[in-house]
């Protein structure tokens, strides 16, 4: 897929622009979909989704000294931003169009989904014959709790020196295990859960995406894990926080851009859209924010909107110079 300046300010405005009339059909048609949807997904997508090896060997994944998995850097403040411009969005873009599942990025920096809201979508949210999603559900990686009867027993191979007297943690390596894992959760809050239209090219995107997706899971066969998920591991399965982050540094690398979250993909999200001179509500129900100044705190980084803002002002008060 070729990536131009032109299709990035389309998937910017195509997609935040509930003004247009055409969008009305295509908003209300998700709307159904969602309602139909509302009660979720049945059980068997509510199951736990392990990641890690087979035989129910347990995952491993990274940790800290405090035993927590790194799934992102540390938040950066509000007066922390420093968003991705259009030429480093671009780059990405391009790089991410050749690879496997690039269109996890190219809805990133378009639609800004935060990380979990990604990882969770399943196909029976996107209609792509209407040209819109529907965010209702997230990935989230829960602990993992003993099932076995002596915790502290259990988890004997594992205690440290700074574990507390009787400590009972550890519960990843307990054999009978429960609980953890990739779970969906659904979203709580009203303004999180929203249908967004899609730009045309996304949906050509998505398109293609899907169109391979179905011809892996036919190559893989039998163990092909049904999880309906758009991005997903070549057998199927979820793709966890840290594959993800994993995934969003190469590409950074590749481009030689700086090291940045995968959040401040929703960040760049955000300031594009500003800067194509998208309202802030518009901008605040597209990102799910739940206060128009979660929003505002990013035009404090865009020069380019304060200065049209300025010009706009001058222009109705002075008129043309």
């Amino acid at each position: 897929m070729l990536v131009s300046s032109g299709m990035l300010t389309g998937l910017a405005m195509a997609s935040l622009s509930p003004q247009r009339s055409r969008a009305g059909n295509r908003v209300a048609a998700a709307t159904e979909m969602s309602n139909r949807c509302s009660s979720g997904p049945p059980a068997e997508h509510l199951e736990l989704f392990k990641s890690g090896p087979a035989h129910g060997a347990p995952a491993r994944e990274p940790e800290g000294r405090n035993g927590l998995v790194h799934a992102d850097a540390p938040s950066a403040g509000h007066d922390e931003i420093e968003p991705l411009t259009l030429d480093a969005a671009l780059r990405i873009l391009r790089l991410a169009a050749t690879q496997r599942t690039g269109t996890r990025w190219s809805v990133a920096l378009a639609l800004g989904l935060r990380q979990g809201e990604a990882l969770g979508l399943q196909w029976r949210y996107v209609d792509l014959d209407a040209r819109t999603l529907t965010i209702r559900w997230q990935l989230q990686r829960l602990p993992w709790r003993h099932g076995c009867s002596d915790p502290h027993a259990c988890g004997k191979d594992r205690h440290r020196d700074d574990c507390a007297r009787g400590c009972t943690r550890h519960a990843r390596s307990c054999p009978q295990r429960t609980g953890g894992g990739l779970r969906l959760i659904e979203l709580k809050s009203a303004k999180s859960r929203r249908t967004i239209a899609l730009p045309p090219q996304l949906v050509a995107a998505l398109k293609a995406h899907r169109a391979a997706q179905l011809q892996e899971r036919m190559t893989t066969g039998p163990t092909w894990h049904d999880g309906d998920f758009v991005w997903c591991q070549p057998n199927g399965r979820p793709i966890g926080a840290h594959a993800d982050w994993d995934e969003w540094n190469d590409l950074l690398k590749a481009v030689a851009i700086r090291r940045v979250r995968v959040h401040d993909a929703r960040h760049a999200a955000a300031t594009l859209l500003l800067a194509q001179g998208v309202d802030q509500r518009v901008v605040m129900e597209i990102l799910g924010h739940s206060q128009i100044s979660m929003t505002s705190r990013y035009a404090h980084v865009l020069p380019q909107v304060m200065t049209d803002a300025a010009e706009r002002i001058g222009l109705a008060l002075w008129g043309q110079t």
